[in-house]
């Protein structure tokens, strides 16, 4: 009995402290939201129509991913290229993949396990430009893991809050997302976006939530594969899909980089104030919400779907003449040319194929190739296909078999 007692006061003292170790950071609220001069409203009115590409293609490049015994990947949760090198997070395999620009593999950080420098589950990865260090997440453990360039271990540091993303920012600090998970015994209120110092406390927290409205029944909203953040001209963004918001986030505070509108329907975030109506909008509600977003220096992509029927548009703003592009179904010459972007590099985005369905459209132009010809044309492969972004692709499909790596394609847009 006196050990139960001791042990209830221990515990009550640890409570305590964290309490009021974060207390001051947790008062400050919503506090260091920052202007941002170059900030952007983007109308979008959704366009259900097919957009051809032609147009709008700069040029197109494809990187085959080199396939070998140490590199077969298992499914791409995300893509950055830094310093001319390609990085893949593997969150099937728990391992991140290294390769150049022109797909052959270099190294991978593949060490799963509960020793130093290794995990149990890689789930984000991050490169922190400043420091030029590799940092890995694996949120079953609660480890946050750095490497150098070359994948030798540096240091971890144990994460204190329940996330669903995680990233870091400069100063050797970081930016977690929680996405309205159960973080009372830490924060009260809680918060999605909460930063935190180097040694891992906390020092500024934004859009508060109570995990109780969504978990009694349990709710949580999906996010995309390898996490909300991303890096682009060494700084790092936050897509709140429900607020059809991005925001820059900085050791300094947050600042809003790009509000969508479509048409009036986005997600009405105060409803997650009110838990029965929230769970029936949430449902059965009609709008539309941001799946995921790249940049370059002009031109912003952007993925978003309405909330009963699923289907997925792409949509491309002009951050210079202000126009937009979108549609579910993007053509180039007759064929389905373009997939969701996984990735941006310089003034490009990066899409992935994978070898089967490229072997499947190489057979289906073969079928209509073969049906002109029976038909008495004399028809040339390609010039059936014509544009050059076809024709690289039909013959890079010529090297593939089905037991190949994805394939990366590089796409640059003029100016629209």
């Amino acid at each position: 009995m006196q050990i139960k007692k001791y042990y209830c006061l221990l515990l009550f003292i640890c409570k305590l402290l964290l309490t009021s170790c974060q207390s001051e950071a947790v008062r400050m609220e919503e506090s260091c939201f920052l202007p941002d001069s170059t900030s952007y409203r983007i109308n979008v009115k959704p366009n259900d129509s097919i957009v051809d590409l032609e147009p709008y293609i700069d040029s197109v490049y494809y990187v085959k991913l080199e396939l070998s015994d140490e590199s077969i990947i298992g499914r791409i949760d995300k893509v950055m290229v830094f310093e001319n090198r390609i990085y893949i997070l593997d969150g099937q395999t728990s391992s991140l993949f290294i390769f150049d620009r022109t797909g052959k593999y270099l190294s991978k950080i593949c060490r799963i396990g509960n020793g130093p420098g290794e995990y149990n589950k890689l789930n984000f990865f991050d490169i922190d430009a400043e420091r030029r260090q590799i940092v890995l997440t694996d949120l079953m453990t609660y480890w946050n893991m750095r490497y150098d360039m070359n994948g030798n271990f540096l240091s971890r540091k144990r994460i204190p809050i329940n996330n669903v993303g995680f990233a870091p920012l400069s100063n050797g600090k970081y930016v977690s997302f929680s996405n309205f998970s159960d973080n009372s015994r830490f924060l009260d209120p809680e918060y999605n976006i909460v930063c935190l110092d180097s040694m891992m406390r906390i020092e500024k927290v934004f859009f508060p939530y109570r995990s109780s409205y969504f978990y009694n029944p349990y709710l949580q909203f999906t996010i995309k594969s390898g996490g909300v953040f991303y890096a682009f001209d060494n700084e790092t963004y936050f897509q709140y899909k429900m607020k059809n918001e991005v925001y820059k986030v900085t050791p300094d505070g947050l600042s809003l980089k790009y509000a969508f509108d479509y048409n009036g329907k986005n997600f009405d975030y105060s409803i997650i104030t009110k838990k029965k109506d929230f769970h029936d909008y949430y449902n059965t509600g009609r709008y539309w919400v941001t799946h995921g977003v790249y940049d370059t220096p002009d031109i912003l992509s952007f993925a978003f779907f309405e909330n009963i029927n699923r289907k997925i548009f792409v949509g491309f703003f002009s951050k210079n003449s202000g126009n937009t592009i979108n549609s579910p179904r993007f053509y180039l010459n007759g064929q389905q040319f373009f997939h969701l972007p996984v990735a941006s590099y310089e003034n490009r985005f990066i899409s992935e194929f994978s070898p089967d369905e490229l072997l499947e459209w190489r057979k289906m132009v073969e079928t209509v190739q073969d049906s002109l010809v029976a038909k008495g044309h004399r028809v040339e492969r390609d010039s059936l296909l014509r544009h050059k972004a076809l024709i690289d692709r039909i013959r890079l499909a010529d090297s593939l078999t089905l037991d190949d790596n994805p394939v990366l394609m590089f796409l640059k847009l003029k100016p629209f």
